[in-house]
């Protein structure tokens, strides 16, 4: 830091020659900000309470008569600011920015804090400050010369040109080697003195499109400029103006002047214009050409807005001589939303399914099976929901809802009406029976058709599954999705079987066998011709084509068959792509909020483990997250409504908390302003069952409302009260902080709303009502008797799949192996003709084991296959079941891989963002390479957080007990801490920082002052010393010791320095951060003093 902001503090001379130890201090309170053009740093009349260097970029000093007109232009180099960061003054100029400025800013709040620990920098400063304003005192004193404007005609100049002719006149006078200069030509008010901290840019731009309205303006119009131009205007409505100004009241009093100055101007105005506006004309006719334009409204191209009761009035006017339809249809329309249109189209795609199936597997139904009846039946099903869609409201483009039967019948004949009819037409009934040409020609012409026709029905299932996954939640969408690409398999698998049987097939006359089959008469199969086998035979051929688990059945002679299956191989190929690419990206990345709560757990977890936490901290720690990740699914309302304008907000928030807030007893009769202001300020809270929200003794300055579940009261085990929804308990004290003596416990799932009690108090301060100060009363009363009295992931994925393999088996095994004995092929050479049984049951599993991961590893063995159509049919099955698995599997790992490298990705854009930053500040490189191996080593040692995030967001009583267990030793062993109360000692570990440091990186140098002491947790830290010219050890920290009492208790400079001897986890312990502990621990804050000079840590 000291690197990247070394030159504006070289360029300070107030700084330039500060101690080098302050400086270091000084710049972790300096950032950097960039602004766009037009952006102000200062404002004419604006206090100024920040110095600012220029590292880039021009910025433009604004004349005082416009604030808009530029007269001086500064570049980078330029320090503006310097004495208004130990002193605030009013800025006598507009400063803006003419590009895009990179500054470096210290403001004066920063500066005060640092000047708090360095006292001797303090008395520095104000000598230096106090220098320069004796001297501004001096100059405006009697003691020197008075200049008068008038001798050389000055007075109406600016005070740059002043500037420059004093310049002159005294350069003038050492080329003439003059000594005496007539001080009544000088302003000796001027100074040069700290002209070197501003850098006067090469060019200055004073043309703008501005028309000059006073004659003391130095600038020439442009002659190309308009007076009078288009104008756009920024409204707003009264009652939002005012809700937005009670909301800002650090603004009133400015808001409040701007609007009486403004209506001031406005009432003046009416006075000379005897209450009429003036009119918008100019005085002064315009220098340039301004095209003008005439408008018409016609009237009759009005577009009209018509309600629900004008759109059904018009309905039957529309018609003309056609309404005689009307009789044709319902009296009323159909709500979509309705509980019986519900049904009825999950009793449709229920019937569209089934339809669908009869069609693929039609072949193979006997001829006593009542084919034509059913057909007629799903036809008739077809008609009726054509009547009953022709009834379905809809939304118009203006979002009325159009409920007559005209128009709802109108809409769908526009959209899938075609659809419909044409996917229920009865071709399913032509079937030709006078010869064997014309028989086949039938059946094709039946079963394709139906085939062709039918599925274009599935659009309506397809619909419907899609309307579920936008309800869903991501598991449930991706289920959903899953469903579809499923039936899509099953419906082309289906469709390619019967053009498979027809290309290959002769049947005979009553359509039961399938001859001249080369396929089939060179498998296993050979001597079976049924029409159900064969259809099996050829659906198990496209599902290992799908699947790519072919293991030998089959082989392909004819040049036609060939040519049948490359075709049907190429499409399955397509098919098998895109399904899973469906599959698999539905589980893929498809939730960041997970991945990130994953990648968390696994960070925690890998934490845990390295340093030994007890197993039932990490179990709690694991337990609560899960439940807060069911509860919001890594979302955050605050976060939500973060990103709505402050009127939703309002409005958002009160619609999920009021109902709560109404059922306290302080806000059951507040007025809804306050409701309103109190709303946006609550944040959710989650707690498991038997989760501590307060424990006996913590000091806390949250107040918290019940929102859902119930929570415990209890002093000393005993149970005082149980609070429900709208109970309120915490913190009430005015000072913002409290030492309950009370513990809080949630008895159920609770959701409480966290409020900051001093925001509590701010709001109640702005509701005078006599019954809140009874019910604060109540409470101060209450208040004062209770004085008185899944990180298991790849685990999970091997063994799932080894038990859907060992259930893949089983199914194997029940239909090859009833008499314990699998049949395995004998030949290993050509075609299988026989196949041999298994000797014994070792050799029998291992028979079925081989099958069962040859189908799931599409390695192609030839050692096992069907030889039944049972065993087609449990084949195809597992073949189908084994892609869906190597799916899943594929999506699992994925998802795991994405959860590593989620964490990594952030990481990386975190520290890349900083490299660029770093690399653009001239950053010297050894400092760029060392900060570069720190974050790299960062990230080796703990994924890129000292303490990971789970620990630091946890509630605190799970933060307490894991920091208490993993780093409590230090502060219980510790010779300042060891007598102090528990309680204590169990909130302070809380606040230990984790840092890390690489061999070499400094902790702290010798005169810094960062009111810190630090435990060695790990690794050692040396201590060094300068003497003369050599630096030496002192003395080594080693792990479980402590350094920088003196300087944590009393804020004192090291009197050395501190280095990293090997890869060191150093505790920090911040004063300013613990030290609100000490108040409402009197007795610990004794005990630590006495200890302290006990030991001899003393303040100086």
């Amino acid at each position: 830091m000291v690197d990247i902001f070394w030159e504006a503090l070289r360029h300070s001379p107030f700084f330039q020659n500060a101690d080098i130890s302050f400086k270091r201090s000084l710049c972790l309170h300096m950032v950097s900000e960039f602004h766009l053009p037009g952006d102000f740093i200062f404002k004419a009349g604006e206090h100024k309470n920040r110095m600012v260097y220029i590292v880039t970029g021009e910025i433009q000093l604004l004349s005082n008569e416009d604030h808009e007109s530029p007269f001086l232009s500064l570049s980078g180099g330029t320090l503006l600011g310097e004495t208004c960061v130990l002193c605030a003054h009013v800025s006598k100029v507009s400063i803006r920015c003419d590009t895009f400025c990179e500054m470096q800013v210290l403001d004066i709040k920063s500066l005060c804090s640092v000047l708090l620990e360095y006292r001797s920098v303090t008395k520095y400063l104000h000598k230096r400050y106090q220098k320069r304003i004796d001297y501004a005192k001096w100059a405006s004193s009697d003691l020197v010369p008075k200049y008068d404007p008038a001798i050389d005609g000055s007075e109406k100049m600016t005070t740059v040109m002043k500037l420059k002719k004093q310049w002159k006149f005294i350069a003038s006078h050492h080329k003439r080697k003059k000594t005496e200069i007539n001080w009544g030509k000088v302003d000796r008010s001027f100074t040069s003195t700290y002209l070197n901290t501003l850098v006067i840019a090469e060019s200055i731009k004073l043309k703008r499109d501005v028309i000059c309205l006073q004659s003391q303006c130095p600038f020439v119009i442009d002659p190309d400029s308009v007076s009078i131009t288009a104008t756009e205007l920024i409204s707003i409505h009264y009652d939002t103006f005012m809700d937005i100004f009670q909301s800002y009241h650090n603004e009133h009093m400015f808001l409040q002047n701007a609007l009486r100055e403004h209506m001031a101007q406005f009432d003046s105005i009416l006075m000379r214009r005897g209450c009429r506006l003036p009119e918008m004309k100019s005085t002064k006719e315009s220098l340039g050409r301004v095209k003008t334009f005439k408008y018409k409204v016609d009237a009759s191209k009005r577009k009209q807005r018509y309600t629900e009761r004008d759109i059904n009035a018009n309905a039957v006017k529309s018609l003309g001589s056609w309404r005689f339809l009307r009789f044709f249809l319902l009296r009323n329309s159909i709500d979509p939303k309705s509980t019986i249109y519900v049904t009825w189209e999950i009793f449709r795609c229920i019937s569209i399914l089934l339809e669908v199936t009869m069609c693929i597997i039609s072949i193979t139904l006997p001829t006593t099976f009542n084919r034509e009846q059913i057909l007629y039946a799903f036809r008739v099903v077809g008609l009726i929901d054509i009547y009953v869609r022709l009834h379905c409201q809809y939304y118009n483009a203006q979002g009325i809802a159009v409920k007559h039967p005209l128009y709802t019948a109108q809409k769908y004949i526009e959209s899938s009406f075609i659809v419909d009819l044409i996917a229920s037409l009865p071709v399913g009934i032509i079937w030709v029976r006078h010869s064997d040409k014309h028989t086949r020609a039938g059946l094709v012409v039946s079963t394709m058709a139906q085939l062709i026709l039918r599925p274009l029905l599935l659009y309506r299932v397809f619909h419907g599954l899609t309307y579920m996954q936008k309800k869903l939640y991501s598991t449930g969408a991706a289920v959903v999705l899953k469903t579809k690409a499923t039936i899509m398999v099953f419906v082309i698998l289906g469709f390619l079987t019967n053009v498979l049987l027809f290309a290959t097939c002769t049947f005979d006359s009553n359509f039961r066998n399938c001859t001249n089959a080369q396929y089939i008469q060179d498998s296993v199969f050979y001597g079976s011709y049924k029409i159900t086998t064969a259809f099996l035979q050829a659906l198990y051929f496209n599902v290992e084509g799908f699947t790519h688990s072919v293991s030998g059945v089959f082989g392909v002679e004819s040049n036609k068959e060939i040519t049948y299956f490359l075709i049907i191989e190429c499409i399955l190929y397509c098919l098998r792509c895109l399904i899973l690419a469906l599959y698999t990206s539905s589980e893929i990345g498809g939730n960041i909020n997970l991945s990130t709560h994953q990648a968390r757990m696994k960070q925690f977890i890998s934490f845990a483990n390295d340093l030994l936490l007890e197993e039932n901290l990490t179990k709690a720690v694991v337990d609560h997250y899960e439940h807060v990740w069911k509860e919001t699914l890594g979302t955050s309302i605050n976060v939500i409504s973060s990103k709505f304008n402050l009127y939703l907000r309002i409005q958002f928030v009160c619609f999920l908390y009021e109902g709560s807030l109404r059922r306290t007893k302080l806000f059951a009769f507040a007025p809804t302003a306050i409701i309103q202001r109190l709303a946006p300020c609550l944040r959710e809270v989650h707690f498991r069952r038997r989760g501590t929200v307060i424990r006996c003794n913590d000091v806390q300055k949250n107040l918290y409302f019940v929102h859902k579940g119930e929570v415990d009261i209890t002093v000393a085990n005993t149970v005082l009260t149980t609070l429900g929804v709208g109970g309120l308990f915490g913190c009430f004290h005015k000072g913002g902080t409290f030492r309950q003596t009370f513990t809080a416990t949630s008895m159920t799932h609770t959701i409480l709303l966290a409020l900051d009690s001093i925001k509590l108090q701010e709001i109640i301060a702005e509701w005078d009502d006599k019954h809140t100060e009874k019910v604060l009363k109540q409470i101060r009363t209450c208040q004062q008797r209770l004085i008185l009295s899944k990180h298991l992931r790849w685990s999970y994925l091997i063994y799932w799949t080894m038990f859907r393999l060992q259930l893949m088996a089983n199914m194997w095994f029940l239909v090859s192996c009833l008499d314990h004995n699998c049949y395995y092929i004998k030949e290993r050479f050509g075609r299988p003709k026989t196949v041999s049984p298994t000797m014994n049951f070792t050799d029998s599993a291992l028979v079925g084991y081989t099958y069962t991961v040859n189908i799931f590893s599409t390695t192609g063995m030839r050692d096992t296959v069907p030889t039944n159509w049972k065993e087609l049919i449990v084949s195809a099955v597992m073949a189908l079941f084994a892609q869906f698995m190597v799916a899943n599997m594929a999506s699992g790992f994925a998802n795991m891989v994405i959860i590593d490298k989620n964490t990594l990705a952030k990481y990386q854009h975190k520290i890349n963002k900083m490299k660029i930053f770093l690399s653009g500040r001239y950053l010297s490189p050894a400092l760029l390479n060392k900060a570069w191996e720190y974050y790299i080593l960062l990230w080796k040692l703990q994924k890129g957080e000292c303490l990971p995030t789970l620990i630091t967001e946890a509630p605190s009583y799970l933060k307490q007990d894991v920091m208490l267990y993993l780093f409590g030793y230090h502060l219980e062993n510790h010779f300042l801490f060891a007598k102090t109360h528990k309680d204590f000692i169990r909130q302070l570990v809380t606040l230990f920082e984790r840092r890390v440091y690489l061999p070499g990186n400094v902790i702290v140098e010798k005169g810094d002052v960062d009111d810190t002491m630090y435990f060695v947790h790990s690794g050692e830290v040396g201590a060094f010393d300068r003497q003369g010219t050599d630096v030496i050890q002192v003395f080594v920290v080693k792990s479980d010791m402590s350094f920088g009492e003196a300087q944590g208790l009393y804020n004192i400079p090291y009197k050395m320095t501190y280095k990293a001897v090997s890869v060191t986890f150093v505790l920090a312990l911040r004063k300013s951060v613990w030290e609100y502990l000490l108040k409402w621990f009197p007795a610990s804050q004794e005990t630590i003093m006495q200890q302290a000079v006990e030991y001899n840590i003393r303040g100086s």
